[in-house]
């Protein structure tokens, strides 16, 4: 192969030599855009992905505290005091029914007493009234009765999100206070709303996120899925090859895991990575394409052309090379020219060059190349210095 290769036109060679730098250049500039530029993109698409679930979750717990707002405005208020104290029946006909639940956008609303007895209870639905016992966390004996019916002070509360035996649902719990908020505690208000699909809908066109939700159980049950790794403030990331999914263990009002919240986050930005390496790649090619060609047509012209012809020849000199008048350190290449008429022209690839006179005072210094011809002198592309008598070297 090389000794054919060297059998070869030196144009061909030069050809061969030009394709295949272009070859090395596009595999270097590509290795090092997959090295740079890709990984940057996916951090930044993981980032994201972490982003849109902290968003997710936000945006529960937003809803949280909104049911923590209203249940505290329920909860100190002198008129419902009084209710729960025995007094002032008119609070029962006018502000607990099925329309107040409507108005407040909640699902379920209770009323306890300070022994915790049940003073009034509804719960919706798909709009139909259902008995709080299904709930099952409310019902006398249950863990979750005593923590949501009964408050010791006025500054115990709870809040979050509990599984019922209607599914997940958000859930605040305050003690009656007077409105001034002193006590002592009367008893107690508990709202909660469902999170359910419609929810969950709402929460996705409100966050712009494609999130969703599932038990604890659940999610530990499906395949893939390690939930020894799932911790309540970190955040699980699955790539896969459309989209980036993200978790996050979600902790219930007794403080153990109750659900996981997942997000999916297209892989748009990759996509634009790609797309970004795949267009500095094609200009590269192109620039690189364009200054080969142009660089061929050059050395086509000045230089293959009179060497296939055999009117150059090449040669090295030694590492050091004097003579009279001059002294080159170190010349790489020297070669000479034959003209029409006869004549030669010799030229040396110096990186300096120093000429002196017969006195040895140096009349001219030049650095890389020095041409010498029949009738002429010349440096290129450096030229600087001239003769006593005013002649150019």
């Amino acid at each position: 192969m090389s000794n054919q290769f060297a059998r070869l036109p030196l144009q061909r060679k030069v050809s061969a030599t030009l394709l295949l730098t272009i070859a090395v250049f596009a595999a270097i500039s590509y290795t090092i855009l997959t090295a740079v530029i890709t990984p940057a993109f996916e951090n930044l698409e993981l980032s994201a992905a972490g982003s849109d679930l902290v968003r997710a979750e936000q945006s529960i717990r937003a809803d949280i505290e909104n049911l923590e707002a209203m249940t505290a405005d329920w909860a100190d208020w002198d008129d419902i005091y009084e209710y729960v104290s025995g007094g002032n029946p008119s609070f029962l006909r006018s502000n607990l029914n099925r329309s107040t639940l409507e108005h407040l956008g909640i699902d379920m609303l209770a009323v306890y007493a300070g022994d915790s007895k049940e003073m009034w209870g509804m719960m919706l639905v798909d709009e139909e009234e259902q008995p709080l016992r299904e709930l099952n966390v409310l019902n006398a004996g249950n863990r979750g009765f005593n923590l949501l019916t009964a408050h010791e002070d006025a500054a115990h509360k709870t809040a979050g999100i509990v599984s019922t035996g209607r599914g997940l649902m958000m859930i605040s719990s305050r003690p009656i206070l007077r409105s001034d908020s002193s006590g002592p505690v009367a008893g107690a208000v508990v709202m909660a709303q469902f999170l359910d699909a419609a929810r969950l809908e709402r929460l996705r066109e409100r966050t712009a996120v494609m999130m969703s939700w599932s038990l604890f159980e659940d999610f530990a049950g499906l395949p893939g899925h390690d939930v020894t790794t799932l911790a309540e403030n970190s955040v699980n990331t699955e790539v896969k090859k459309a989209n980036v999914e993200s978790y996050r263990l979600l902790k219930d009002v007794f403080g153990e895991p109750i659900m996981v919240l997942g997000v999916e986050t297209p892989r748009r930005i990759t996509a634009l990575g790609r797309q970004t390496v795949t267009a500095a790649m094609l200009f590269l090619l192109s620039a690189g394409l364009l200054a080969a060609i142009v660089m061929w047509f050059l050395l086509r012209g000045t230089i293959l052309r009179p060497i296939d012809k055999g009117e150059w020849t090449v040669g090295f000199l030694p590492f050091f090379h004097a003579g009279p008048g001059y002294v080159t350190l170190p010349p790489l290449a020297s070669g000479s020219y034959t003209h029409s008429d006869g004549g030669r022209s010799t030229w040396l690839t110096p990186f300096a060059h120093v000429s002196r006179d017969a006195s040895g005072e140096i009349t001219s210094r030049h650095a890389l190349t020095y041409f010498e011809g029949k009738n002429y002198r010349l440096l290129l592309p450096l030229i600087y210095g001239l003769e006593k008598d005013g002649r150019r070297h």
